[in-house]
């Protein structure tokens, strides 16, 4: 790799990533199809909640004046929420180590359900 000095900044003469260098490293084409499969799953909900009217959702959009702009603004918002939730879960999902075993999930905690008595004193009225 040649590096000469132009001005105050040094210059290489390494390429530039390209869009297929990128998705050959595993963590990043793990990121990206976990983040295209949130964004997919989000576009489905979204299309859930506006065809079923959930809270008259679609009731609100169609009596709006910026109809487009309403339903852009709900799926944007939605596929950053559930793009970046899914690819946060595949990087929690993973290995800890180079050699690990690929959970996270502790050993042999498994939490069981018990009935606690709670008194609860009455107000007087």
């Amino acid at each position: 790799m040649a590096r000469r000095m132009k001005g105050p900044i040094a210059v290489t003469s390494q390429p530039a990533p390209t869009k297929q260098r990128l998705l050959e490293r595993p963590l990043i084409r793990c990121l990206a199809i976990n983040g295209a499969l949130g964004a997919v799953c989000s576009w489905l909900f979204v299309g859930a909640l506006i065809g079923f009217d959930v809270c008259g959702l679609r009731s609100l959009l169609i009596a709006a004046d910026a109809l487009l702009l309403g339903t852009i603004m709900v799926v944007a918002v939605m596929t950053i929420t559930w793009g970046s939730a899914s690819m946060g879960t595949a990087v929690f999902l993973l290995p800890k180590g180079r050699g690990g075993s690929g959970s996270r999930r502790p050993v042999g905690l498994v939490p069981s359900p018990a009935l606690v008595e709670a008194r609860i004193p009455a107000r007087r009225r």
